[in-house]
C-alpha cells in the first residue's frame, strides 16, 4: 500500500526536500482557507463484526510480496495467526485469531492521514472503514462478511491557527477547565526554551484522556517542515474509550453515530468546561482572600510581596496558579477591612500588580488578564460548534479563497481593565460586597462588546 510523501526521509536532495517543505507548507495554509478553528473527529479505532474468511493462497502470495509495512505471522500449524498493516494514508489494520475456537478478529485504527492538520465528519470516517475493508480484501484475500464496526475509542479534536503562540497559562488555565485534571508541562523538542512548553497532557482517568499542544512543533519533528512558518497551530484532543463512549454518545456503533451526535456531546463538554473556568476563578479569589486575612492577622506591613510570594511558592509546588490575573483582586471581598476603604485596597492591590509587571512580563504575567483570554478561546469554541452545525465536522476548505484566516488574541490596555473594574467594584458596593461570578462569567460569554470580550 504507497505511503503518501509527507516527510523529508534520508538520503534525498535538497531539491526534494525543499518541495515537500514546500507543498506541506501550503497544504497547512491551505487548511485554514475557509476559517481559523474547527471540531472534528481525528482517529477512531473500530472492531470489525464480521465473519472473516481467509484465501490462503492470495495472502501467502501477498506475503512474499514482502509489503514494507505489513507483518504477517504464522501458527505452528502454518495458519495464518496474526496480519498487521500500517499505513500513513488510513491508519492501522490488525487481524488476530483465537487460540480457543480458531475464529478470527480484526479491529481498524484509522486516522485521516498526511499532514494530519485536518480533521473529518462521521460519515468520512463511515465511508473510510468501508474502503480500507475493500482494499484489505483486494490485497490481501480476507473476506469480511455482513460486517459491522463497533467504536472501541474515537479521538476529537479542536484544531486553531492563531497570529502568535498562545500564553502558557492562558493554555493551561484552559486544559484545567476542560478537564478538572492537573495539567503537565511537556516540551516536543529538546532545543526549545523551558519556559515555551508547548505541549500540556492530563493523565488518562477513567477512560478518557487529553492534550493541547502546538502542530507546528509537531510537524518540525516529524521532518514535514523545516522550521516555524509565520503563524501557530494548537489542537486540543480528547479521547474516549469503551464504555464512555457508548454513555455519552448514545451508541457504539459506527452506524448509528452522526456528527449531530457528537456535537451536542462536545456542546456539553465545553459547557462543563466554562463551569469549571469560574470554579478556578473562584477559587484564586478564596486563596487571595485567605492570604490577606492572615496578613492582616499578623500585622504584616508589606503585603503585596508577602502575596506575590505565596503566588511564586503555590504556582511551583501545583503547577497551577496562586492568582489567576490582575482582576484576581477587583473581585476579593477584603471584609477584613472597613467598608468604606475595600475599593481602595483592591486598587492599590491592581497598582502594585502593574509595577510589579513592569519589572519582569515574562515572569509576572497577571497584567495579561489570563482568565479573559482563556475565556475568548471559550467562546472561539462554541463558534466552531455553531459552524459545525451547519457544515458537518472537520476541515472545510475554500478553493476560491487565498487568504489564511487566523485568530488575534486579544491584549487589554489599562483603559479597557480599569473600565471592567470599576464595574466590579460598584457592583460589589451595590451588592454588599458579593458579585456572582456565574452570572458575571455567562455574561461575558455572550456579550457582543469585543473591545474587552
Amino acid at each position: 500500500m504507497k505511503e503518501l510523501l509527507t516527510k523529508v526521509k534520508k538520503n534525498m536532495s535538497d531539491e526534494e526536500k525543499y518541495e515537500i517543505f514546500n507543498n506541506n507548507k501550503k497544504e497547512i495554509i491551505s487548511t485554514f482557507s475557509d476559517r481559523n478553528s474547527f471540531f472534528g473527529i481525528d482517529k477512531v479505532r473500530v472492531k470489525v463484526l464480521s465473519t472473516i474468511v481467509i484465501d490462503e493462497n492470495k495472502i501467502r502470495k501477498f506475503h512474499l510480496e514482502g509489503e514494507e509495512y505489513s507483518k504477517i505471522h504464522f501458527d505452528r500449524y502454518g495458519s495464518i495467526s496474526e496480519v498487521i498493516i500500517k499505513s500513513d494514508k488510513f491508519g492501522k489494520f490488525f487481524l488476530g485469531k483465537n487460540p480457543y475456537n480458531g475464529e478470527y478478529y480484526s479491529e481498524i485504527e484509522m486516522i485521516h492521514g498526511g499532514l494530519n492538520f485536518e480533521t473529518i465528519s462521521v460519515d468520512t470516517f463511515k465511508i473510510k472503514a468501508k474502503d480500507i475493508l475493500n482494499e484489505i480484501s483486494l490485497k490481501t484475500g480476507i473476506e469480511f462478511e455482513n460486517y459491522s464496526f463497533k467504536i472501541c475509542e474515537i479521538e476529537l479534536a479542536w484544531t486553531l491557527a492563531c497570529f502568535t503562540k498562545i500564553e502558557l497559562q492562558v493554555r493551561s488555565l484552559l486544559m484545567r477547565s476542560l478537564t478538572q485534571k492537573k495539567v503537565n508541562f511537556e516540551t516536543t523538542n529538546a532545543s526549545l526554551k523551558t519556559l515555551d512548553y508547548d505541549t500540556l497532557v492530563t493523565n488518562a482517568y477513567k477512560n478518557n484522556k487529553q492534550v493541547l499542544y502546538s502542530k507546528i512543533q509537531k510537524a518540525i519533528k516529524n521532518k514535514q517542515i523545516e522550521s516555524e512558518i509565520g503563524f501557530e497551530v494548537y489542537r486540543f484532543e480528547t479521547v474516549l474509550k469503551k464504555q464512555k463512549i457508548k454513555k455519552v454518545l448514545g451508541t457504539d456503533l459506527l452506524s448509528d453515530l452522526t456528527d449531530k451526535l457528537i456535537i451536542q456531546y462536545l456542546e456539553s463538554y465545553i459547557s462543563l468546561g466554562v463551569i469549571n473556568f469560574i470554579k478556578e476563578v473562584e477559587k484564586s479569589v478564596n486563596r487571595t482572600d485567605k492570604v490577606l486575612l492572615e496578613i492582616s492577622k499578623n500585622n504584616i506591613r508589606r503585603s503585596f510581596p508577602f502575596i506575590l510570594a505565596e503566588h511564586i511558592n503555590y504556582s511551583h509546588e501545583t503547577n497551577t496558579p496562586f492568582l489567576i490575573d490582575e482582576e484576581t483582586f477587583s473581585l476579593l471581598d477584603v471584609k477584613h477591612i472597613s467598608i468604606k476603604n475595600r475599593a481602595k485596597c483592591r486598587n492599590n492591590l491592581i497598582r502594585n500588580c502593574r509595577s510589579f509587571s513592569l519589572k519582569d512580563k515574562k515572569v509576572f504575567y497577571l497584567t495579561q488578564m489570563v482568565s479573559w483570554q482563556t475565556l475568548l478561546l471559550f467562546k472561539l469554541m462554541f463558534e466552531s460548534l455553531e459552524y459545525a452545525k451547519l457544515k458537518g465536522l472537520g476541515c472545510h476548505k475554500n478553493i476560491d479563497e487565498t487568504k489564511l484566516h487566523l485568530f488575534k488574541m486579544t491584549h487589554f490596555d489599562i483603559e479597557s481593565r480599569d473600565r471592567v473594574y470599576r464595574f466590579n467594584n460598584k457592583s460589589k458596593t451595590k451588592n454588599h460586597s458579593k458579585i456572582d461570578l456565574y452570572r458575571l462569567v455567562l455574561e461575558r460569554l455572550v456579550s457582543k462588546d469585543r473591545d474587552i470580550f
